[in-house]
């Protein structure tokens, strides 16, 4: 709105109390309120709308940079804040947990968890695995089929997969797969009365945004709120 805003009108008339409706309507509309994770501001110049940076938490979907360092876990990194934008990396005091992307995760995969309730059945055509759609083309015909999988992790970044579709267990065959690119975790050292700093060339860097019901706790029963944006990383063939 420009230039002066008119006054109020007064009177208890049925008109005067309609136009006084229909002024205080229009600068309720106008009034300019305080958002989360945003600080709001009206000014001569307009409103302006500055978000607020909250460390990754509350910050809407703002996408932060983490430094890994720890990796071991199934279904979650372990990372520090990391700002890179000072003469040398700051990173933060702090823990941070950060959720795998889905298909990194062990726990929706692990035969182990699948078949808890009946850890007898694995290795054999009761087992309970994972199945996927697997899509083909010959040069004439299009097929679509179910290919059931079961895998047994090593470590989180170490598993042997198997193809159990076949209903014949002599007929089904394994792989042995690790993640790529590979995780290069930061080592840390954190001098008294000093910042904490690394030595490690190149360390992952974990990009990660906000992310609700996740149903990931880390320890003591610490509930993920952060997501890793997956960054080129997948499960490959390994001799």
């Amino acid at each position: 709105m420009s230039g002066i805003a008119p006054s109020r009108p007064s009177g208890s008339t049925p008109q005067a109390r309609w136009c006084q409706w229909v002024h205080d309507s229009i600068f309720s509309f106008l009034r300019v309120g305080q958002v989360r994770g945003a600080k709001v501001s009206s000014t001569t110049g307009g409103v302006f709308v500055e978000p607020l940076d909250l460390g990754g938490i509350g910050g809407g979907s703002r996408v932060k940079q983490y430094v890994l360092t720890d990796a071991s876990d199934g279904d979650f990194f372990v990372c520090r804040t990391w700002n890179d934008s000072g003469e040398k990396p700051s990173i933060g005091a702090a823990d941070v947990f950060v959720a795998k992307p889905f298909h990194l995760r062990r726990s929706p995969f692990d035969r182990s968890v699948l078949n808890k309730a009946a850890p007898g059945n694995i290795g054999t055509v009761s087992e309970i695995t994972y199945h996927i759609v697997v899509e083909s083309w010959n040069g004439v015909t299009f097929s679509s089929a179910i290919k059931k999988l079961s895998h047994e992790y090593k470590s989180a970044t170490f598993r042997i997969a198997t193809d159990e579709t076949n209903p014949d267990p002599d007929n089904w065959f394994s792989e042995n797969q690790t993640v790529i690119p590979r995780f290069v975790p930061a080592i840390l050292a954190a001098p008294e009365g000093g910042p904490v700093t690394t030595a490690t060339i190149s360390p992952t860097i974990i990009y990660a945004a906000q992310c609700s019901g996740l149903g990931i706790k880390g320890p003591d029963d610490v509930v993920v709120r952060l997501l890793a944006l997956c960054d080129g990383w997948a499960w490959m063939r390994v001799g």
